[in-house]
């Protein structure tokens, strides 16, 4: 869908919006106040430079005109209702036109003690009128805010209704543990908050603290902008497209060459340096973000400079997204320590081609086990031997004892949305031990999930079909985390539709 760009440049600064205030004379501070007297205060206060407020005192029962007398405007908002909550349920774009949510101007505060730096887009809206005086006394309501912290990434919170449960159909990353699509991506896909973003980084980019800051000057947006602030030991504008800045170390300042120096484990052997630095110069093009831990996991673990450039060749972005860097590492040395380098090649180009799972759920399971690793068996070096390996040290290093001292509870909500649907019978598991046999059933890590029960912050569903265990649904916050079959592979499609049914019908 073709969406036309609203240009902030055309937008006018307003100081605030068009507003009618109505307050029953009696509350106001007046001669009239003692005095059971049935009428209204309506107080208009146009937008135009000359306009300042102007009461009019009508009887209750009529109604009250007005037309600014410098301008002609005959339209004003109702501050009475918008000072409540219920009309910000509705989109920000029907409450107030363009021009009035274009024309807001950035805020900016900084914490010495934090040295936190937040901006807002404000919107002001009358709330109470003195009389004598002729003045109004505003609230103010957030409708979006930036957070930058120290060593940590930009924070942005949204206030009013923007729509961005309109931009996506959850169903369609739910299902197979796909992450849904983050606030960051929704706000950039919103016009009015990315106009936002842009008007907050024109009044960063003049700010005398980073006039001279050349990297931030080059930034093209707020998340970018907010990398430098948070990051001071970034120097080029270049690490933007970093997926991990942050794991370069605090104590020096980084230029991109010092950082690819980084990737490659500071060896000598030119080859491979060429290698870490093509290998980078592709990722630019191809992907949105440069993620180096697998290839620096290569250079540090493989010796053999030949099969170290073989490996960082292979194609393994995707397969670890979201991984944990340490978890990477420890993996990776289990195998160079067990297996022949060749070997640890073969297998991450397996791992490469085949379905995410393979990767995602072995270093799942790795991570359960890996104080014990030195204790397994040989074993052909394939990923689904590896993969069953894991699994039944798992199993054997004192989970099931665990499990087995372990009872669930749940509340209302998820007892109801057991029993039967479209020819499903959802069970949710009663104890540690049947939660076990689940993940034996489906050959997956699903018995470490135990944690996530007993705390509440997950539920697991089990959907039984003549009496077999056919798929587990993994709820947190009443929305699906992932649903998967045997071996987490992805469900039949007729599965599919009833298992977003059911869900329909109960989150």
């Amino acid at each position: 869908m073709k969406v036309n760009r609203i240009d902030m440049g055309y937008m006018k600064p307003i100081k605030s919006a068009p507003w009618r205030y109505i307050s029953d004379i009696k509350s106001l501070d007046s001669l009239f106040r003692d005095e059971n007297i049935l009428f209204d205060v309506a107080v208009y206060q146009c937008n135009c430079e000359e306009s300042e407020p102007h009461a009019i005192m009508y009887h209750q029962n009529d109604e009250s005109n007005y037309q600014c007398v410098h301008c002609n405007n005959e339209i004003f908002y109702d501050a009475n209702a918008i000072c409540g909550e219920t009309p910000w349920y509705s989109p920000i774009q029907t409450l107030f036109t363009d021009e009035i949510l274009l024309g807001l101007l950035p805020t900016s505060t900084y914490d010495d003690v934090t040295q936190v730096t937040t901006f807002q887009m404000n919107i002001h809206i009358p709330c109470e009128y003195d009389l004598i005086r002729n003045k109004f006394y505003y609230r103010t309501k957030t409708l979006y805010e930036a957070i930058i912290a120290p060593k940590e990434p930009l924070v942005e919170k949204v206030y009013a209704n923007f729509g961005l449960d309109k931009l996506y159909d959850p169903y369609d990353y739910l299902l197979y543990g796909e992450e849904l699509p983050s606030q960051e991506v929704l706000i950039n896909q919103c016009e009015l908050l990315v106009q936002y973003k842009q008007s907050i980084l024109r009044h960063l980019k003049r700010d005398t603290h980073f006039i001279e800051h050349t990297a931030i000057q080059q930034c093209k947006n707020i998340n970018q902008a907010a990398l430098f602030i948070a990051f001071t030991h970034l120097n080029e504008y270049e690490f933007v497209y970093w997926a991990q800045p942050h794991m370069l170390s605090l104590e020096k300042k980084w230029t991109i060459l010092d950082a690819l120096d980084f990737v490659a484990n500071h060896r000598k052997e030119k080859s491979l340096k060429k290698a870490v630095y093509l290998h980078y110069k592709n990722s630019m093009l191809k992907e949105d973000k440069y993620d180096f831990r697998f290839v620096n996991a290569v250079a540090q673990r493989v010796q053999d400079v030949n099969i170290a450039i073989r490996m960082i060749k292979i194609n393994q972005t995707h397969h670890f997204h979201g991984v944990d860097y340490v978890i990477l590492n420890s993996y990776m040395t289990f195998l160079i320590n067990r297996f022949t380098p060749k070997q640890v090649e073969k297998l991450f180009r397996d791992y490469a081609k085949n379905d995410l799972y393979w990767i995602e759920d072995t270093l799942t399971l790795f991570e359960g086990i890996r104080d014990v690793v030195g204790d397994l068996e040989k074993i052909p070096c394939n990923i689904t031997d590896i993969h069953d390996m894991f699994m039944n040290a798992l199993h054997t290093a004192g989970l099931k004892n665990t499990l087995s001292k372990i009872t669930f509870t749940y509340g209302e909500k998820m007892l109801k949305a057991c029993g039967k649907f479209d020819g499903f019978d959802i069970h949710l598991p009663q104890d540690g031990l049947e939660l076990y046999a689940w993940g034996g059933i489906l050959h997956n890590c699903l018995s470490t999930y135990y944690n996530r029960i007993l705390n509440e912050t997950s539920t697991i569903f089990g959907f039984f079909e003549d009496g077999k265990l056919k798929a587990a649904v993994e709820i947190k916050n009443n929305t699906i985390v992932q649903a998967s079959s045997k071996y987490n592979q992805k469900l039949e499609k007729r599965d599919e539709e009833r298992i977003i049914g059911w869900h329909k019908r109960h989150f």
